[in-house]
């Protein structure tokens, strides 16, 4: 089953866009969250079951730092789960320890701000 997950703005985001994302994307289930704060995707990963796949919009829909990634994403390899990350490109299939550094590196281009060039 492809499990969606969606995190909404509380204030100011339909959700509607992201919520057709993941059902064009094929998911069964939608998962969808309203917060300000950072995502818990709780219900979500309560819900995985062997051979299931996750589906999010972008990585930082998911988790709000890469330890936390790591956290929501240690139990798929022990249930036989998927990721999808519709914007960063990223389809684990069946196999997700190959697609570890990638999703870190996508993840990274999320939360470090740009760096700066100082005229020289």
């Amino acid at each position: 089953m492809r499990l969606g997950y969606a995190l909404l703005n509380v204030t100011d985001e339909d959700g509607a866009i992201q919520i057709l994302r993941l059902l064009k994307a094929g998911c069964d289930r939608v998962y969808v969250e309203r917060s300000n704060h950072q995502p818990r995707p709780t219900s979500l990963l309560g819900a995985i079951n062997s051979g299931d796949v996750i589906v999010v919009d972008d990585l930082s829909r998911l988790a709000a730092t890469p330890g936390k990634l790591s956290m929501a994403l240690g139990s798929l390899p022990i249930l036989d789960a998927g990721l999808v990350s519709l914007g960063d490109e990223i389809d684990t299939g069946e196999y997700l320890p190959e697609h570890v550094a990638r999703i870190f590196a996508a993840f990274d281009r999320l939360v470090v701000e740009p760096q700066q060039v100082v005229p020289g």
